[in-house]
């Protein structure tokens, strides 16, 4: 499905009329209405690589249009999965209001760092993704179409996975996960997927979707050992519409 929405929160952030659009199947007159509205400095667009042979359209009415990332999907069915054997050490607890320190503290430390779509733009690469990130997963410890799981390793905090439920629909959207790089090789990210798998199941839901970077290569692995499987991959672009968007893109530059 086609969307374009304003993006209150980025918009905020970079002090720019900043949209967002999602392209699933080509449509000339949804495309073009990305200028037209005459309300855009930036969009910020994710275009299913199907419409491979589509993009130079896009760069012809858009000239002043970067890729940034590419995104992969995976999904896979939760139906019979069951919940992990721990190690006597290991818990998985489900997050609520009492958690927000130890969401906090995951956050800062695994995306220390970490890179996305913003840092292939110099306008938006000083953004603080951890930030951004906590304010995102807040909901996920209290709001009811959500979860937040946290895994603990002798009562000491090593990882989370936050996903939001579709129950209508019958899957879930993993929306933003990791493990302490002290933590890692110890399969502790298998065994928050599995859980949350598990959970799925038993709550008569039937699969589960997640993605990443392209380049994020060692997650997709496990993602594949898990039985999910490469569903669907999209471009990411930034069009700079306005002529204030390349006045502050050109002084970033500087």
């Amino acid at each position: 499905m086609n969307e374009f929405s304003i993006s209150p929160a980025e918009s905020r952030t970079f002090e720019l009329q900043i949209f967002r659009a999602k392209l699933s199947s080509w449509d000339d007159e949804f495309v073009a209405s990305w200028g037209n509205a005459g309300q855009a400095d930036i969009v910020i667009s994710r275009i299913d690589t199907s419409l491979q042979n589509r993009l130079f359209l896009i760069q012809q009415q858009f000239p002043d249009t970067f890729l940034a990332d590419t995104l992969v999907y995976y999904g896979g069915s939760v139906r019979g999965k069951t919940r992990p054997q721990l190690p006597p050490q290991v818990s998985i607890v489900r997050g609520g209001n009492e958690h927000h320190g130890v969401l906090e503290a995951l956050i800062n430390n695994i995306f220390q760092g970490y890179q996305n779509h913003y840092h292939s733009n110099p306008l938006f690469s000083s953004v603080d993704l951890a930030k951004g990130y906590l304010e995102w997963c807040w909901p996920f410890l209290t709001e009811a179409d959500k979860i937040c799981l946290i895994l603990m390793e002798d009562g000491i905090p090593a990882g989370f996975l936050a996903a939001r439920l579709y129950p209508e629909q019958a899957y879930a959207d993993i929306i933003l996960n990791g493990v302490l790089k002290s933590f890692e090789g110890r399969g502790y990210y298998s065994f928050l997927l599995r859980e949350l798998m598990a959970i799925l199941a038993d709550s008569g839901f039937e699969r589960v979707v997640v993605s990443t970077q392209l380049n994020n290569q060692r997650v997709q692995s496990v993602w594949t050992k898990e039985g999910l499987i490469l569903r669907q991959s999209f471009y990411t672009f930034h069009h700079f519409i306005s002529a204030s968007a390349m006045d502050a893109l050109a002084k970033s530059s500087m």
